[in-house]
């Protein structure tokens, strides 16, 4: 039997229109972020798409956008499928990010590296 995997990434958040590096500091969507899920679930169901299960990290932004995107379908959520930890890093301003690749760059703050 096969199964199909789809991946979706949240909507926009406060952190996002701030630009704030979140990774594993939670913020909650805006109201763009919430329709953005909706429109995404329209579109998958308009193809024929409905899953039996959906897996989301442990933050909330990602139970709000499971939640607008496919309401009432059951979901676990999970540790493992967090952004990068920026370590010293997080909630401060996107700007002081240095350009990708980023490889190990954030391990020396307490952060995760590629490796």
């Amino acid at each position: 039997m096969n199964k199909d995997l789809y991946l979706v990434r949240h909507g926009q958040t406060i952190f996002n229109l701030k630009r704030i590096i979140q990774g594993w500091s939670d913020s909650p969507l805006t109201q763009l972020g919430c329709d953005q899920a909706a429109r995404a679930g329209m579109f998958l169901r308009a193809r024929g798409i409905e899953p039996d299960h959906a897996y989301t990290s442990t933050l909330h932004r990602t139970e709000q956008t499971i939640a607008n995107l496919w309401p009432g379908l059951a979901y676990e959520r999970l540790d493992g499928l967090r952004e990068w930890f920026f370590g010293d890093f997080e909630a401060e301003r996107v700007m002081l990010m240095p350009e990708r690749p980023w490889r190990d760059f954030y391990r020396q703050f307490g952060g995760e590296g590629q490796m």
